[in-house]
Parts: C-alpha cells; structure tokens; sequence
C-alpha cells in the first residue's frame, strides 16, 4: 500500500512501490478511499483490505479511527466548537465522535477540553 505525499494531502502522487498513482485521502474521501484503492488496483475490496492489514498491521477502520481522533484533539485545542470537530475529523456527527473519543480515551470530548483548558473563554 502507499499513501500519499503529507504536504499535499488533496494531491495524487506516484507510488513508489508500485509506479500507479495513488489514493488521496482526505478528511472527504477517507470513507471513499477504499472503494477507490479496490478501482486503481484492480482488485475487489475485501483483497485491498486484505494487503491493507499484511501491510499495516491492523484493518482500515482501526488504522483511520486513531487519525481522526488525533485530528480531533488538535482542532479541541485550537477551540473549535465540537459540532464542527466531528465534521472536520471524517465523523459522522457530535455523537460519534464522542462515541469514538470515550472508547479511546475514556473521557467525554468536553470533559477532555476542560482538563487540558481548551475551553472557549466565558464558557463554564
């Protein structure tokens, strides 16, 4: 499997291993990327899944759920309110994300945000 480039993230660029292009993946197309992967390789999805785990180690789903979150945090500390949080890290809404964020972490999105202090001012 290759990923592309981290300074254009919205690019398509060569694969090294491979000489084929390869997927862009974005918070837009992360849901996509599969179904495009299987398309460019020729292969079906449940085979592009397979390589996916030999190579990584882990299954799509687990290997993207972690980015997300990392996302996340990054855009908790910047204080940006929590609806727009779950729409900018590729969730499907607040409660997801907080789903997703409790599994992980074991605590709530806000209660997270008031212990590291990246609540909004005026907020309580």
């Amino acid at each position: 499997m290759c990923r592309p480039s981290a300074t254009a993230p919205n690019s398509t660029t060569a694969c090294p291993a491979s000489g084929t292009s390869c997927i862009p993946t974005n918070r837009t197309t992360a849901r996509a990327a599969p179904t495009r992967a299987s398309a460019t390789a020729g292969l079906d999805r449940w085979s592009v899944a397979r390589q996916f785990r030999v190579a990584f180690g882990t299954s799509p789903t687990r290997y993207r759920t972690p980015r997300q979150l990392d996302l996340a945090r990054g855009l908790i500390r910047a204080r940006v309110p929590l609806p727009d949080v779950a729409v900018r890290a590729g969730f499907a809404d607040q409660a997801h994300l907080t789903r997703m964020f409790r599994r992980a972490y074991g605590l709530t999105p806000a209660v997270w945000s008031a212990a590291v202090g990246a609540r909004r001012p005026g907020r309580r």
